[in-house]
């Protein structure tokens, strides 16, 4: 089974030294995204049956798996930056 990414973590690094780590806790807000996204699935199924041609019922029980499977990939993904003029580099990483 794949998680979603638990934690986000943002590294501002400078060349005198000081840095700047956050970690943000992102397993916070899952419970709330799951809500939402069962809560827009009962919201599609009566547009799915009154506009048939649409929306199809499947594709409305399949639309939040689909999001949650999108955001289980993005564990692992990292964004580094760095500006050589400033002597500045940022790190973003979903964990």
């Amino acid at each position: 089974m794949i998680f979603p990414p638990s934690i986000m973590r943002l590294k501002v690094a400078r060349d005198k030294g000081k840095n700047m780590n956050l970690w943000l806790p992102l397993f916070l807000f899952w419970p709330g995204m799951g809500f939402l996204a069962v809560a827009c699935t009962f919201l599609l199924l009566p547009v799915s049956i009154l506009y048939p041609r649409k929306i199809s019922i499947k594709k409305s029980f399949l639309g939040p798996a689909w999001l949650l499977l999108m955001f289980c990939r993005l564990r692992g993904f990292k964004i580094y930056l760095e500006e050589k003029k400033q002597n500045k580099e940022l790190l973003l990483a979903l964990i």
